[in-house]
Formats: C-alpha cells, sequence, structure tokens
C-alpha cells in the first residue's frame, strides 16, 4: 500500500446531497489521480460505492473520467435488499487482468462502510479480484492518530493506492 495524495486539501462535506458544491475539489482531484494512478486508456474503471453520497460522488468522478476518454462503471454494494435493483450489479464484467477495481467513499471513519463494500465485491466475484484504489477525502498517512487508527490502517492495507488527503500532525 501507498498513498497518492490529492494536490489540495480537498474535502468532502455531509451530506454530499446538500454540500455537493463543496466536494468539488475532491471530486476533481480524484479523477485527476485516477487517471495519473492509472494511466492505461483500455482499462475500465469500476468504481464501487455504497448509500447516497458514495453514488453521487461516483456520478460526478466517472463524468469527468468519461471525459477524459475512460470506460468507467459505477458498482453499487446495496445497504438494504428492499432497494430497486441489484446488489452489485453489473460487477461480473470486471476482469482482474485489465481492470481497475476502485473504492470511493466521502470519508473513512469507523471503516464499516468500505469493509461492506469489500465483503460485497468478495461475495459477488467468483475469479480472483484485486482491490487496487481506495479513494477518501480523510487525512492520511506516517504519525495519524485516530481513535482508531489500527483499524484504518487495516482497511487500507488492503488496497494498493490509497487516494487520500496528507495528515499533518498538529503543531508541525
Amino acid at each position: 500500500m501507498r498513498y497518492a495524495y490529492l494536490k489540495e486539501n480537498s474535502d468532502t462535506y455531509y451530506p454530499v446531497s446538500r454540500y455537493f458544491g463543496r466536494c468539488a475539489d475532491y471530486i476533481g482531484g480524484v479523477a485527476d489521480m485516477l487517471c495519473k494512478e492509472f494511466p492505461s486508456p483500455e482499462s475500465a474503471i469500476y468504481i464501487v460505492v455504497r448509500g447516497t453520497s458514495g453514488c453521487i460522488l461516483a456520478g460526478a468522478v466517472s463524468y469527468i473520467l468519461k471525459r477524459r476518454h475512460r470506460e468507467v462503471y459505477i458498482i453499487v454494494s446495496r445497504k438494504s435488499q428492499q432497494t430497486h435493483g441489484y446488489n452489485m450489479d453489473g460487477i461480473g464484467r470486471y476482469d482482474s487482468e485489465k481492470d481497475i477495481l476502485v473504492v470511493l467513499d466521502d470519508f473513512i471513519s469507523s471503516g464499516d462502510t468500505i469493509k461492506r463494500i469489500v465483503k460485497d465485491i468478495q461475495d459477488s466475484l467468483s475469479s480472483p479480484y484485486h482491490l487496487n484504489a481506495l479513494c477518501v477525502s480523510t487525512p492520511l498517512g506516517e504519525g495519524m492518530h485516530y481513535y482508531n487508527t489500527q483499524e484504518i490502517n487495516r482497511i487500507i492495507e488492503m488496497f494498493d493506492v490509497v487516494i487520500c488527503n496528507k495528515y499533518i500532525k498538529q503543531g508541525t
């Protein structure tokens, strides 16, 4: 795992549906970093999200990527089976040999959302998969200190690259 830091400290605001305009730097930064980290236009990008905020962010990031001639699929890890559509619909076309698998969320706090997304990926794919990138606005990095730093580290270690804001120690 390695970090790929967003150029500017790019926050998301919750709920994204209410504060969408304030998330523009994060949305643009994620799209820029995905193109930089995975430059091959032959690789489809599968963006896996959960919940309303994730769907809104995925739509905006995907729009930018499509404008850059990238093939993008949004996959929704549903919170409930009582919703329209199927859980993880479309993931079956994913090919770990050539495609990019990205988990996108607004931030990481407890880690529960990302763990549920990864479990849905595991349950939905019979073939091998590769967690290429995690995108969150949470400041992460060396010396980070949160109430659940160990849990966050366990989660981010599952990914090749974590696109995020840079953690800056207090007083430096």
